[in-house]
């Protein structure tokens, strides 16, 4: 600035202070003849940034109802919304009943596994679970199933194919 002057080629050397006046000319010409579109998007960015899927830390202890995180960068433009994602690392395993989750103080919501309300023993120290939040509930996407079998089950000398059940064999 202070009678600077920026050279561009073809042109005569231009000083700072008028070359930064044009640009700011430009830009707001650019963002009125846009604001109609900008405006429009703006609401489907809102959408994005509630839709997106985030990643939080949870060290609630172990017998608190309330687990809470607060993934860095998490927004809720309209409030929580159905559709929201978010994985959470559990420090400690949950031995609480009928736990809620509260994602960046946006308010405690019942964690539900499938059909039913999650209780103790439904993640473990150091599980990482995803959740959807439903538009009353978070619930968990990915759970963990054990099956357990015995020869009584699959009957004696009987084989089971490689990749056919995931689970405990008795």
């Amino acid at each position: 600035a202070n009678g600077a002057s920026v050279a561009t080629s073809g042109v005569a050397n231009i000083p700072a202070a008028t070359h930064l006046a044009y640009g700011v000319t430009k830009l707001s010409t650019y963002i009125a003849e846009d604001s109609y579109e900008l405006a429009a998007s703006a609401s489907s960015v809102a959408k994005v940034l509630r839709m997106a899927a985030w990643y939080g830390d949870c060290s609630t202890p172990t017998q608190t109802a309330e687990k809470t995180t607060h993934p860095v960068y998490f927004r809720t433009v309209d409030g929580l919304v159905a559709g929201a994602h978010i994985t959470v690392k559990f420090t400690y395993a949950n031995t609480a009943a009928n736990p809620t989750l509260n994602v960046s103080s946006t308010g405690a919501k019942p964690i539900y596994v499938g059909s039913r309300a999650a209780g103790s023993g439904d993640w473990n120290a150091g599980d990482v679970k995803e959740f959807v939040y439903d538009g009353t509930n978070w619930v968990m996407t990915a759970v963990d199933t054990k099956v357990t079998l015995s020869t009584t089950d699959i009957g004696e000398g009987s084989t089971l194919a490689a990749n056919t059940l995931y689970g405990v064999y008795e």
